[in-house]
C-alpha cells in the first residue's frame, strides 16, 4: 500500500501543510510542500532499505522519513536544517508492535519538549 500523493501534515503552529508528491524511485519519495518556492524548498523524503539475514535472526528493516528547508541568505548562499526519524525494526517475532509503539512515544514525547530540543541543539547529551 502506498501513501496518497499528496500528505497533509501540521506545522509547529497547527497549520495543515500539503507535500505534494514530487519524485517516485524504487524504495524511496519526495514531497514538496505547495507553499514553499523551488528555491527554498520544505521537502519531505521518505526512504526505506532492507538488511538480509547474514546469520540466524539479524535481518532487520529501516524506514526514515526527512523533513528539509532550504533558505537563501543575503550573499545567496543555500543552506539547508533538517529532521529525520529513523526506524530500525529486527524481524524477529521478540520485537512486538507495542515496543515499537513504545519508541516511537519516546521519541515524540521527547522531541516535544523545546527544552529537551534546545538542550540537543547545544552539544548537551
Amino acid at each position: 500500500m502506498a501513501f496518497a500523493s499528496t500528505l497533509t501534515i501540521n506545522n509547529a503552529a497547527a497549520a495543515a501543510k500539503s507535500f505534494v508528491l514530487n519524485l517516485l524511485a524504487g524504495n524511496s519519495s519526495e514531497r514538496i510542500e505547495s507553499t514553499s518556492t523551488l528555491t527554498n524548498p520544505v521537502k519531505m523524503l521518505i526512504r526505506h532499505s532492507y538488511t538480509p539475514k547474514k546469520g540466524v535472526n539479524d535481518a532487520y528493516d529501516r524506514h526514515a522519513v526527512t523533513f528539509t528547508k532550504a533558505v537563501t541568505d543575503a550573499d545567496d548562499m543555500v543552506h539547508t536544517a533538517s529532521v529525520t526519524i529513523t526506524m530500525t525494526v529486527p524481524r524477529v517475532s521478540d520485537i512486538t508492535r507495542t515496543d515499537l509503539n513504545d519508541l516511537l512515544a519516546f521519541a515524540r514525547n521527547f522531541t516535544g519538549v523545546t527544552t529537551n530540543v534546545d538542550s540537543l541543539l547545544i552539544n548537551e547529551s
